[in-house]
């Protein structure tokens, strides 16, 4: 599935996308484990105009955008498992229905963007290849027309024999009017930031959360929370680890806790404080 990835055409437009200078955007934005859906009357003529993400160093951000600009999503996978619930989201969304009639005899196809990643981590070629074959089966006509991933997306001069190359771009913005993308950094993730991020500590929630649908933004289910379902939501660490956690210097807990320390952006290990310190304000008691 990858040498889809690689015909002319792609690669191209991904170099182009590549070169071009990142922005800083104010739109709608995936965190990890997300997905945000733009739709509906208006989309492109009142904020917001813009959605993406940022920060993947190891993980596949997904766009999709109707040609038409009334409808785009964003997804900010970071593990295989999260591929198949985001297009399942697609599909409980009516995003697919919405877009029947592209490809396949009617309207143009649906445009899909790839962003993140790079070489070096196994696990992102791999994570890569599931969601191209995850996209191949879905109902409606695609059209991939950026990947900016794995080689396409390596900082240029590094030694090739690098166990592990920083990318060149970890997040973009996609203009749902116009269709452009453009390698960006997100002033803002969208309100409750810290609770979303937290969710990566959490067992039992939704492989890839609907984050932003309906020009509204969803709540954030947690442990001990009064959302729909929170009640089936535990912490996926004890207190011990939690203070363990806690309790190291910044170098260490980078390493820890990050699948690519050697790529984070600036403030990573700040904002794993505030997640640790907002875990420890409501966790309940294992």
């Amino acid at each position: 599935m990858l040498s889809l990835t690689r015909s002319e055409d792609v690669i191209a437009r991904t170099r182009a996308f590549a070169a071009s200078g990142p922005v800083l955007c104010n739109g709608v934005a995936a965190l990890q484990g997300e997905v945000v859906f733009l739709e509906g009357e208006g989309v492109g003529t009142t904020p917001p105009r813009f959605c993406g993400s940022d920060e993947a160093t190891t993980c596949c951000i997904v766009y999709l955008r109707v040609p038409d600009g009334s409808r785009a999503a964003c997804a900010h996978l970071d593990c295989e498992e999260a591929v198949a619930p985001f297009l399942e989201a697609c599909e409980a969304t009516g995003f697919w229905a919405a877009a029947s009639g592209s490809g396949s005899g009617g309207g143009p196809p649906i445009e899909v963007h790839l962003v993140g990643s790079t070489s070096g981590w196994p696990s992102s070629a791999h994570l890569v290849a599931v969601v191209l074959k995850g996209l191949h089966a879905v109902p409606v006509g695609l059209r991939l027309v950026t990947a900016c991933v794995l080689s396409e997306n390596e900082v240029k001069g590094v030694a090739a024999d690098a166990p592990r190359r920083p990318p060149l771009h970890a997040g973009a913005a996609l203009d749902v009017v116009t269709g452009e993308l453009r390698p960006a950094r997100f002033v803002s993730f969208g309100p409750d930031e810290v609770a979303r991020r937290s969710r990566c500590f959490v067992q039992g929630g939704e492989g890839c959360r609907v984050a932003y649908k309906g020009g509204a933004w969803a709540p954030v289910p947690l442990p001990g929370g009064t959302s729909q379902g929170s009640d089936a939501l535990k912490w996926g660490m004890r207190r011990s680890a939690l203070a363990m956690l806690a309790a190291m210097d910044d170098k260490k807990l980078l390493k820890v806790t990050s699948t690519s320390p050697e790529a984070e952006a600036d403030g990573y290990v700040e904002r794993m404080r505030d997640i640790l310190r907002f875990i420890e304000q409501r966790m309940e008691a294992i």
